[in-house]
């Protein structure tokens, strides 16, 4: 079994375990302190939530100089020495600014907390603070495992801060125990997380050293000249879904939100499984040296994961399109739900796609461009989902985010093919794509046909999930023995 399957499919259990477990507790923690006590809790977690991807690109750009430098101890005990001195600093100037904000926000706000209230949900907000520092701190060693490329170790470290969770969850509900023991246990969930990084960082791995003396400030200048483009992109990136949300509220109407809500978390959870499962591209990128290597890395690799982004979409969004939509029937009762999950599995079937190309290229250190197309990204969706609605005045205005990722995936492949000067028409336009694009037409005539009410929902969504099936079943199976099968037997162990 080679190390990139095995760290695949423990990316993908482990992204499955936390979104499940995540669920459960969700529903635990409403029916323990109700909508209004845990909704508050909530706004007070949101803060800390946002406040932890706000590492200036730091974690992404360890995971990148400890893969390319990994050979060289030295070297990479000085990045280490030097960057963990700067996530402290930035971990204390986060928090500070976190409960300043949160103070202002919500604790001294009379109509979110009573004047009763306030001291107990002070020290509600900070012991999710504190929670908040040791989870940063787990960010940093984190990066360095997974530059390691030992994603196994992560992996099992989040499944074991799931089942921490939610186990956690569940005796203060059996016990009836006061919501300030949710915050406790998220401080004892990264107390243990970080402990655990640190055995694994200082015994395991071993050959590598954090030292004052090792702090050097020009690998501090190197780190943040990567790591602020890679904030950048970042934040672009983050404020794709609220400015949607934005331009939905106030020029189509406020009633979409929620059916959009619902669509987002299905079609963002499965593509989030493939993107979870092929993190090991950046720092096996990241590790190219010659360009030579680059051109192999992409001829043989590569193209092969774009080949399973395909051959993902293809099973998820198509195959899986009738028990998905079904799903989000029974469950939400959201007939417009059904439709804007078709809309924006469009986009996300394309981003499958690309977001191996993306990361090569982050990994070979083209930060820069790839945060003026997450920029560029957020204009276009933004543009060209209010166009949407002025033009079609219906839900179908969400197309414009569709056509925006197109165009951002064709500026991916052009920059490629100047980065290793190989035609991409001979690399990437097979019958694979094909494929893709037949399965972009298939969800399209579906949509279509749903909005406009012509076929029977089960003809439509049986059509589409059958069609599909002809078309990629093949390919599903042969994936499934290279990659699924051989180790499902190792997998137990």
């Amino acid at each position: 079994m080679s190390s990139d399957k095995k760290n695949s499919i423990w990316l993908s259990f482990q992204f499955v375990v936390k979104l499940v477990f995540a669920l459960f507790a969700l529903k635990i923690n409403l029916e323990n302190f109700g909508n209004e006590l845990f909704g508050t809790w909530l706004l007070f977690a949101s803060i800390w939530g946002f406040s932890s991807t706000l590492d200036f690109g730091f974690a992404t750009s360890i995971v990148k100089f400890v893969a390319e430098h990994k050979e060289d101890e030295v070297k990479v005990s000085k990045i280490l020495s030097s960057s963990i001195l700067v996530f402290i600093c930035l971990g204390f100037l986060i928090f500070s600014a976190g409960f300043v904000i949160g103070y202002l926000l919500y604790i001294s706000n009379d109509e979110i907390i009573q004047l009763g209230q306030k001291s107990f949900f002070i020290n509600v907000f900070l012991l999710l603070g504190i929670a908040f520092n040791l989870q940063y701190l787990t960010f940093f060693f984190k990066a360095v495992i997974e530059g390691l490329s030992k994603f196994v170790i992560s992996s099992r470290i989040i499944i074991l801060e799931s089942i921490i969770y939610l186990a956690g969850v569940g005796i203060i509900y059996y016990l009836s125990m006061p919501i300030l023991y949710l915050s406790i246990l998220y401080i004892i969930i990264f107390t243990i997380s970080l402990l655990i990084y640190l055995y694994v960082f200082f015994f395991r791995i071993k050959k590598y050293l954090i030292r004052l003396s090792f702090f050097d400030l020009k690998e501090v200048k190197r780190v943040l000249s990567f790591s602020m483009s890679v904030q950048a992109m970042s934040i672009f990136h983050a404020l794709i879904d609220p400015l949607i949300k934005y331009v939905i509220g106030v020029h189509y109407t406020i009633a979409l939100v929620p059916a959009y809500e619902i669509a987002r978390r299905f079609a963002i959870s499965i593509s989030g499984l493939f993107f979870n499962a092929f993190k090991i591209i950046l720092p096996k990128a990241s590790a190219l040296k010659s360009d030579s290597n680059k051109i192999d890395f992409v001829k043989n690799e590569v193209v092969n994961y774009c080949k399973y982004g395909i051959i993902y979409s293809g099973v998820s969004f198509g195959i899986l399109a009738l028990p998905i939509s079904l799903l989000i029937k029974i469950v939400f009762g959201n007939e417009e739900a059904i439709l804007v999950f078709l809309i924006l599995a469009l986009p996300e079937s394309i981003n499958n796609f690309g977001f191996s190309i993306y990361n090569f290229l982050l990994g070979i250190g083209k930060v820069n461009f790839l945060a003026l197309i997450q920029l560029n990204n957020l204009i276009f969706v933004v543009v060209g989902i209010y166009l949407g609605f002025i033009l079609l005045n219906n839900p179908l205005g969400l197309l414009g985010y569709f056509f925006s990722v197109i165009l951002a995936n064709v500026a991916l492949l052009l920059y490629l093919q100047r980065q290793i000067n190989i035609s991409i028409a001979k690399l990437f336009l097979t019958k694979d794509m094909t494929k893709l694009i037949t399965l972009v037409v298939l969800m399209s005539v579906t949509m279509i046909f749903y909005h406009l009410g012509t076929f029977d929902y089960w003809i439509l969504f049986s059509s589409l999930s059958l069609v599909s099936l002809l078309i990629f079943i093949k390919d599903a199976k042969t994936i499934y023995q290279k990659i699924l099968g051989p180790y499902l037997k190792f997998f137990p162990n």
